[in-house]
């Protein structure tokens, strides 16, 4: 049997084993997909001590996608990068770190490369530096908005009409919004969002976040994080199973 599973804290929320269920019967690989809440140091540690080599693979999220990097015996091109992590592939009693983030969100970019002029990057966690990672690649400006900005990053208070008009692609890379906490979002001018924006949270769950409910009253483009989080599935499954 093959045992894959998700890490971070929360995770309950998650629909990666539904999405994995499916890639198992398409492929007819007997396998099954754990939950793994570690919600501190001492239990990560404890779990990469005694438990990891139960698994083929392991899908990371928030709060961990940097900080496990240290533990990879190698890590790939893509993570020595962005520094950051969401898969870890497990052969020969090996870690092997990929990041997958950057296949799903450059699916999600592809078809708006063209007509995207520039970029806010709300938040700079894990996420961000993929996000970061793909925007670079389609040659797209952009800036980060941190709630602790440091020197050419704008505070959310900066969000104002003026910087709206500059920048038509926003991109919600924080887990404001996700399950449970539906009633949070990124705090910023929203009057100011209009149709000329296209508005991306990376939060699926639920498929429509209070950020991308407001943007859309504004008359924006909206896109949930549910593609991205389909397509780097399918590339950590690929991983897993080669």
């Amino acid at each position: 049997m093959v045992r894959l599973g998700l890490v971070g804290f929360p995770v309950a929320h998650s629909k990666s084993p539904e999405i994995f269920k499916g890639f198992f019967e398409e492929s007819q690989i007997l396998g099954r997909y754990d939950l793994i809440e570690l919600p501190t140091k001492a239990e990560i540690e404890q779990f990469f001590a005694y438990d990891i080599f139960q698994y083929q693979g392991l899908n990371v999220t928030i709060p961990h996608k940097s900080i496990l990097i240290e533990k990879m015996d190698e890590v790939s091109p893509e993570v020595k990068e962005i520094g950051a992590l969401n898969t870890i592939a497990i052969r020969d009693n090996k870690l092997f770190g990929y990041n997958t983030d950057v296949y799903g969100f450059m699916k999600t970019m592809m078809p708006l490369a063209k007509t995207s002029k520039k970029a806010l990057i709300f938040g700079t966690g894990g996420s961000s530096k993929a996000v970061r990672y793909v925007l670079n690649a389609l040659k797209i400006p952009y800036s980060f908005v941190s709630r602790k900005p440091l020197e050419n990053q704008f505070a959310y208070s900066d969000i104002n009409k003026a910087v709206l008009s500059e920048y038509d692609l926003l991109i919600n890379s924080t887990p404001l919004g996700m399950e449970p906490l539906t009633s949070n979002a990124v705090e910023i001018h929203y009057p100011s969002i209009s149709e000329n924006h296209t508005c991306i949270d990376l939060v699926y769950n639920p498929m429509k976040t209070k950020f991308l409910k407001r943007c859309e009253a504004q008359g924006a483009a909206i896109f949930n994080g549910e593609e991205m989080l389909r397509e780097q599935a399918f590339f950590s499954f690929n991983l897993f199973v080669q």
